[in-house]
């Protein structure tokens, strides 16, 4: 498939007095294999940071297939021409070796590396890298050395690059060191989320109650007079799926939930999928979900949960289980915030951890525990959850939003800096 097109990075804006030439007369293709085997495997992260990879991050290479690995030395550019449009691209600062499906580039002494690293990571050249992906799909998007080779870059003299290059690692450093203490805060927040859900699912949340043991590992001690079950004694019906999912169908009006659409006891549409009515119909032969039934993964990945919501008709697809909710016994709100916390969430963990791909057999789900108040104190303790992780969700939401703010400040602050807009001390043409 040809390339949809190309266009010149913006480079109109920068000073006339800074050189222009295409990337390969400033970096050489350095194909050095790691003869010995012997050095340190490294990742590059679509932040652009290039590190030595986790052990555990996935399975280790053959020692045949390490020596293919192309060695990279401080200051050389590496590439991963599958992910590029995904960030995928930087300098290294460490010595080590990646993947032979990895570019390693030597750079020229008329270039800073520090400077090239921010200027192709700036948002001109990331928007260069999607208009020069040769396929849409996700295993075939590389950027072939033909293309890459010859985009054109802006070269200021050496003096001015380094400027630039000071300022940005200064400037982008405090960024990175705000956005992770906002994401320590999201952390810290969604912590004490689940903390008070899992308290509220199991013991309540009235600090005063009486507490009787149960003689269950997973939830010791209840309420009186709450009770505790097994999934199966809570719900009238647990309903497993055909083992696959409904054919998709272009304009389809019926939702087809699969397990990517159950995320964090939401229903997730963003990248939904529907079918016809004749797939509905046969996709719901055992039975049509009703408002307020919880849908369940019981793979990929296993313990997701949603309520099904009204007025909208779905069917589930494959490694879906559909939990008939019993509504004189628990609300499927309850069932939902169970599922996720206390009991239930640790008897899940216990049963995932078991096997080396994380998966619920139906037996495994009707005995699920599950810690049901009655009805009247359902209600209460739900009605306090709804307010307080309301006021949870609206503190994530107001730091996500400034990260996402920050984020884009970053990338603009590079790409007015390597463009030559933003006037910094030392970096005059």
């Amino acid at each position: 498939m040809k390339a949809f097109g190309a266009v010149t990075p913006r480079l109109d804006a920068s000073p006339s007095a800074w050189g222009r030439v295409e990337i390969r007369r400033v970096a050489t293709l350095r194909e050095e294999p790691n003869a010995h085997g012997d050095a340190v495997l490294l990742s590059l992260t679509s932040a652009g940071e290039v590190r030595p990879r986790a052990e555990d991050a996935r399975q280790q290479p053959s020692a045949d297939y390490l020596l293919r690995y192309w060695l990279v030395e401080p200051g050389d550019l590496v590439v991963n021409p599958m992910w590029l449009i995904g960030g995928a691209i930087g300098v290294s600062q460490v010595r080590g070796a990646v993947s032979p499906d990895y570019r390693v580039y030597r750079l020229d002494p008329s270039v800073h590396p520090r400077y090239l690293h921010h200027l192709l990571r700036s948002q001109p050249y990331f928007d260069q890298y999607k208009l020069l992906v040769r396929a849409e799909t996700t295993f075939d998007r590389r950027i072939t050395k033909a293309d890459f080779h010859p985009i054109p870059i802006v070269v200021p003299p050496v003096p001015t690059q380094i400027a630039l290059a000071e300022y940005l690692d200064a400037e982008t450093s405090r960024i990175d060191s705000l956005v992770a203490k906002k994401r320590s805060l999201i952390s810290l927040a969604s912590e004490w989320r689940q903390q008070l859900v899992s308290r509220a699912v199991t013991v309540g949340l009235n600090a005063e109650a009486t507490l009787r043991p149960t003689g269950n590992e997973f939830a010791p001690e209840i309420p009186e007079g709450w009770r505790l079950h097994r999934l199966r004694h809570v719900v009238g019906e647990i309903l497993d799926t055909a083992h696959k999912t409904a054919p998709v169908v272009d304009e389809g009006r019926f939702l087809v939930v699969r397990t990517a659409n159950v995320k964090k006891g939401r229903l997730v549409l963003e990248g939904a999928r529907y079918t016809d009515e004749a797939g509905w119909k046969e996709w719901t032969e055992r039975g049509v979900p009703r408002p307020g039934d919880v849908m369940f993964t019981r793979e990929a990945p296993a313990g997701e949960a949603c309520q099904v919501p009204p007025d909208l008709p779905l069917c589930i697809g494959q490694r879906m289980v559909l939990l008939r909710v019993d509504p004189s016994v628990v609300s499927g709100e309850w069932l939902v915030h169970s599922i996720y916390a206390g009991a239930a969430q640790q008897f899940i963990e216990v049963l995932s951890n078991s096997t080396t791909v994380a998966h619920l057999n139906m037996s495994d789900i009707s005995d699920i525990p599950i810690v049901v108040p009655p009805l009247d104190e359902q209600e209460s303790v739900l009605t306090i959850l709804r307010r307080k992780t309301a006021a949870q969700e609206g503190i994530v939401a107001g730091l996500e939003r400034q990260i996402r703010l920050l984020v884009e400040h970053r990338q603009a602050l590079i790409t007015a800096a390597v463009t030559g807009e933003l006037e910094i001390p030392g970096a005059a043409a």
